[in-house]
């Protein structure tokens, strides 16, 4: 049976495309009644309350009105799988029970539930489409987070996701920003290879099909994986199905789909369920079949240019995508190693593991070292520019990049904050230590956030780049914005109610009772914390409700358009 990619169970309504403005940024917001589309200024795109979810399928820098989104058809009154698969005509088969492991004939009021294998319900399955996706830690308010770090971050095949949920039973379509559906609901999942103007749409079954952004079919398979070759054709892969059981063969042919249709075999076999990386700095780092140990195949990488020409003539253990001019691949001695666009090594030390952060983001890289402590690598002539190891009686040293022009530094018994230079800007210690995150960044932020204490004494504040207190304490604060010098937080409190686990009484956070806000970064109150529900849309655009109403606020706080809540 094949893996199953994200279905999302999306739904929304569509009203006449007049009520989108070109160029507007269009958002998802989620009511009492389902999600909805709206606009910057506050016009509905959708209405909520005749479909249940959207979910964006555009992700990173992308013009407003090319942004897409993955909608479902569902009614919420139905059974969980209803009986054929009413909208879509599919019929229930004993693979799709077996897939989720249990009995889903049952009426599920909490639409944010997922299956497990025990037939119980949990948040969803550990996977993963985009690789700096995650979960928002803070607040109910915030559906998901996306950071998105570049186009070799992206899976486009057969991928497991954090948004499997019931709605794959029913199908999503392609609708673009205007509310107009462009396909049927005949697919699990859509992917926007926004450079090259493609969608990739997984069906049920785990094919997938490249369309142009109207939804018109561009190529199609039986392909397990496809992405853009950066001239208008395509790379997929065209795996075999085993005769005998009637399950995809492991390995599978990387085919050239040119431009002008004709598919050329590269000559390559690659895992079947390996989803491609697609192209970067226009090289593609490709899992091959290089042998067997036995009857089991053994693989490793290579690079293949735009024309699925093997770039360096040679293979690596493990290997990743270029970023900065430079990719990150695994030594016959297991030692993670630099390699330039030449193929050649441009690092000699006894490393473990890189963290290169962002193409053009003026930061070095950061070099584990396999014994403990880091060096930092100018991306452009790949020197050591700053070293740290292990102090004050550590064993343990590592460092990974912030994602906001800031550098993290742990070990076992401190933690510091460093700029692109290596000079050391923060030292924290068990009882006291910084950390930092924004959402949305445009240099290098001028705040921390600091926490001290634990459990249900731990408070946070913002403070300084030295760590001087510049806002009240919290229970919690979250990193929103910094833009132009100037940052947004938010903030939240909330009660604890007494629980028991095990005979053992304690404390734990009344999920009923959070409050949410918004200060700036010398802690002055923005939105005042009285909201029960957040979502930060934007850097200036949050939805918000206090259980009555919902708002649209800009990010001063100030009202664009509000609704009653339902």
């Amino acid at each position: 049976m094949l893996k199953r990619i994200l279905a999302c169970a999306v739904c929304l309504m569509l009203l006449a495309v007049s009520a989108f403005a070109e160029g507007e940024r269009v958002f998802v917001v989620e009511t009492e009644n389902g999600s909805m589309l709206i606009t910057e200024s506050g016009v509905r795109v959708t209405e909520a309350g005749e479909y249940d979810m959207i979910v964006p399928v555009t992700y990173g820098e992308c013009p407003a009105e090319r942004t897409l989104f993955a909608v479902s058809h569902l009614d919420l009154g139905a059974d969980f799988f209803p009986e054929g698969g009413e909208e879509t005509g599919r019929e229930d088969t004993e693979e799709d029970e077996t897939d989720w492991g249990g009995d889903w004939e049952e009426e599920l009021d909490d639409v944010e539930a997922w299956p497990e294998e025990d037939g119980g319900l949990d948040e969803g399955y550990d996977m993963d489409v985009v690789d700096d996706q995650e979960w928002s830690d803070f607040g109910e308010g915030d559906f998901y987070e996306d950071d998105f770090a570049g186009e070799d971050e992206f899976d486009y095949g057969l991928l497991d996701d954090e948004y499997i949920d019931y709605g794959m039973e029913y199908g999503v379509a392609l609708m673009n920003a205007g509310g107009e559906l462009l396909t049927g609901f005949d697919y699990a999942n859509f992917i926007h290879d926004v450079e090259n103007a493609t969608v990739f749409a997984c069906d049920f079954d785990g094919w997938v099909t490249a369309l142009d952004e109207r939804g018109t079919v561009l190529a199609a398979g039986p392909y397990t994986s496809m992405v853009s070759d950066g001239n208008g054709g395509f790379f997929a892969v065209a795996p075999e199905i085993d005769d005998e059981t009637g399950e995809l063969c492991e390995l599978a042919a990387l085919v050239h789909v040119t431009a002008a249709g004709d598919i050329v075999d590269t000559g390559l076999a690659t895992n079947a369920y390996e989803p491609l990386s697609g192209f970067s700095e226009g090289l593609m780092c490709v899992m091959v079949c290089d042998g067997y140990d036995g009857e089991y195949p053994e693989y490793s990488y290579v690079y293949i240019d735009q024309n699925g020409n093997d770039a360096f003539g040679r293979s690596f253990d493990y290997a990743v995508n270029f970023m900065g001019g430079c990719a990150e691949i695994m030594d016959e001695a297991n030692v993670a190693r630099l390699i330039d666009r030449s193929g050649n090594y441009v690092t000699d030390a006894q490393y473990s593991y890189f963290d290169c952060g962002e193409q053009g983001d003026g930061m070095p890289i950061v070099a584990n070292l396999i014994d403990g402590g880091f060096d930092l690598i100018s991306k452009d002539s790949f020197a050591v520019i700053a070293s740290f190891r292990p102090e004050n009686g550590a064993t343990m040293l590592y460092a990974y990049h912030s994602g906001d022009g800031l550098i993290m530094a742990y070990s076992e018994n401190e933690m510091m904050i460093l700029d692109g230079q290596g000079s050391v800007l923060y030292r924290g210690t068990d009882d006291m230590y910084a950390y930092t995150w924004y959402e949305f960044c445009d240099s290098q932020p001028q705040r921390l956030l600091v926490t001290r204490g634990e459990g249900v004494d731990a408070m946070d504040c913002v403070a300084d780049i030295s760590g001087a207190q510049k806002s009240d304490w919290y229970r919690g604060i979250s990193a929103l914005s910094w833009i132009s010098g100037e940052g947004r937080y938010l903030v939240c409190d909330y009660d604890f109610t007494e629980v028991e686990y095990d005979g053992v009484t304690g404390m734990e956070p009344d999920a009923d009772t959070y409050r949410y806000g918004v200060i700036d970064q010398d802690g002055n109150v923005v939105v005042e914390m009285k909201y029960d529900y957040f979502d930060c849309l934007a850097a200036d655009r949050y939805w918000v409700s206090d259980g009555t109403c919902y708002k649209l606020l800009d990010g001063e706080g100030n009202v664009i358009v509000e609704m009653p809540a339902e």
